[in-house]
Parts: structure tokens; sequence; C-alpha cells
């Protein structure tokens, strides 16, 4: 939990504050990102459980969302991950030795992330908010956009598979 808690900061730091600074049309997405690459690659449930609701709380509060806008939706994406997980054995390949898991898993992290946004789309009209996490659909028409999406899937998953499997390997 320590160390995907610095990863989140760095990760937070990069994605309200660095980036939207150095570009003006900055997309964000990038905890977002994070948490659903995190779905894919941890394999202690329960810490992972604990690790999204904390810093989903966290980002919650910084940001200046309603409670429950944010994290409900990221812990109803982390069930059906888990539901889906169960059946298909996702992460087995996310984790895999072998250089398919470095295209695979950053495509199931951007389907993951198209989920969790439905999600907190059907949502946000059932839990009135006056700052809601926002985004539009017509985003994922663009290729720009989905290229992007897998590039920063890829930037995170890359530095958080090796933090998690060394940290596995020491224990």
């Amino acid at each position: 939990m320590v160390l995907f808690g610095i990863l989140f900061s760095v990760v937070f730091l990069f994605d309200a504050i660095i980036l939207p600074g150095i570009f003006n049309n900055y997309f964000g997405y990038l905890v977002l990102v994070l948490f659903s690459e995190a779905m894919l690659v941890t394999k202690n449930q329960k810490s992972l459980a604990y690790s999204l609701i904390v810093f989903g709380l966290i980002y919650e509060i910084l940001q200046g969302y309603s409670l429950g806008v944010y994290i409900l939706p990221l812990l109803i994406t982390y069930a059906l991950v888990l539901c889906t997980d169960h059946f298909i054995n996702l992460k087995g390949y996310c984790t895999d030795n072998g250089l398919m898991k470095y295209v695979l898993a950053p495509f199931i992290g951007v389907i993951t992330l198209v989920i969790y946004l439905y999600i907190n789309l059907g949502l946000s009209h059932i839990i009135d908010s006056q700052k809601n996490v926002l985004w539009e659909i017509n985003q994922f028409k663009s290729i720009p956009f989905l290229i992007y999406l897998y590039i920063m899937c890829l930037v995170i998953y890359w530095p958080l598979e090796i933090l998690l499997n060394k940290h596995e390997k020491r224990i």
C-alpha cells in the first residue's frame, strides 16, 4: 500500500499540476488510468480494495467532488473486473511473462477506464452533485484521444508492474 501511495502521489502531481500547466488542452484521467491498471496488476485483492477506497476518497476530496461521485463507480468497476477475472483470468494475461502483456494490459486498462466512465455517467443522474467527473462521450470517437489513453495506460502499467513484481519477490 505504501508503494501504491507513493505512485498515487506522483501521478496525482502530474495529473493535477504539472501536465495541465504544460499542455493547455490536457485530457487528464491519469489517476483513473493508475486505478484501472492497478486493478489488473495487483494480486492482493484485499490490499487493492483498501487502496482504491483510501486513495479514491483522497482524490475525491482534493478535486472537490461530492462524496461517492468518484469512489462508487470505481468500486463497481472493481467488482466487474473481479467477476470478469473469475471467468477469463484477466490478471493472468496482464501479469504473465512475455511481451504480449505490454500490448494486452494497456488495452484492457482502456476498456476498464471506459467502463468506469460509463458507470460514472449512469450514476451521475442518481447522485445529484454540484461538481461531477467531467467527460464527454464524443471524446471516445476521436482516434488521438484513444491513442493518448493507450499510451498513458502503457506508461502507468510499466512502473506499476515492475514495482509490484519487485515487492512480491521480497515477500
